[in-house]
């Protein structure tokens, strides 16, 4: 049974030891001048949603969460070598990727819906491929102290600033 971000520990340091350049975990970058400066070729690998959260198959008794990750691919440039190698590159991501548990054991399944798609021209001056999968990954029981957690409530706010929310009161950890 596992954090969470011992699994995306497992998966940047996995995938690091494939000898790609720079591999970052859901970037910061807030516009393309910033991707100049990043050695390419480069990995980043986000984990944008986390699924529903059920009993393992393995009846232990440990609850799972499936996790849907992307791993992006780019190269520098835009011209048909660039475009070949980063097709190459996410040829090899993917296949590594498949049936990889990150060397986590059976408290990771194996990837499900591998699939991946060109996305050139989206960043302009680089190649870019973007592979997508699923993967249950079982939980350890909740063990950290997150303490009081104030609750509010908020019906459409126009933003998320809280003069726009009702507070409701506060859940006491016991």
């Amino acid at each position: 049974m596992l954090k969470p971000s011992t699994y995306i520990d497992a998966l940047i340091n996995t995938a690091k030891s494939w000898n790609v350049k720079t591999v970052k975990f859901n970037p910061d970058i807030t516009n393309e001048s910033e991707l100049e400066k990043i050695e390419m070729p480069a990995i980043f690998i986000f984990c944008d949603q986390s699924g529903a959260v059920e009993y393992s198959e393995r009846g232990n008794g440990a609850l799972t969460d499936e996790n849907i990750i992307e791993f992006v691919c780019l190269y520098a440039g835009h011209d048909e070598i660039s475009q070949k190698k980063c097709f190459n590159l996410q040829s090899f991501v993917k296949r590594q990727i498949f049936k990889e548990r990150w060397g986590l054991g059976e408290a990771v399944n194996a990837p499900q819906g591998l699939s991946s798609v060109n996305a050139s021209g989206r960043l302009k001056g680089f190649s870019e491929w973007r592979i997508t999968f699923y993967q249950s990954i079982e939980l350890e029981p909740p063990t950290e102290d997150v303490g009081d957690i104030e609750v509010y409530l908020g019906i459409n706010p126009p933003n998320f600033e809280l003069e726009h929310f009702e507070h409701l009161g506060k859940l006491e950890n016991e």
